[in-house]
């Protein structure tokens, strides 16, 4: 991370459960990528057993829409657009990450979740 303020939410960032928006180093247009650590069992062994290539998604949920848990919902919900849904079953419930957009030194808060109060105590 480039900024003074993605390095330090670096150490709960590593911990899951937190989405970092920062700039992508794949092209040179400005644009940017979000970023977080997967924390459920499926994502996990799916990145251990590809050590070297990155898992590339989207969210299942719609930006302000409520959050999906049951397959079939999100299927209906965004299937056409989508290439591969793997179906695991009913999701277990969890409060959706934390967004902070850090590609400044002035951090934005997207979307408060996870571990919200840790990354305002972090940031002071």
């Amino acid at each position: 991370f480039k900024t003074e303020s993605a390095k330090k939410l670096e150490h709960i960032f590593k911990n899951g459960n937190v989405t970092l928006v920062t700039h992508s180093n794949v092209c040179e247009l400005g644009f940017t990528i979000a970023i977080r650590i997967a924390t459920d069992p499926l994502n996990k062994a799916i990145l251990e057993k590809n050590r070297n290539i990155p898992l590339i998604s989207t969210s299942a949920n719609i930006s302000q829409k409520k959050y999906l848990d049951i397959p079939n919902d999100i299927f209906k919900s965004v299937g056409k657009q989508t290439d591969l849904m793997i179906d695991a079953g009913q999701l277990k419930r969890v409060v959706p990450s934390s967004i902070i957009d850090v590609t400044s030194n002035k951090e934005r808060i997207i979307r408060e979740g996870a571990k919200i109060q840790e990354i305002k105590d972090c940031l002071g």
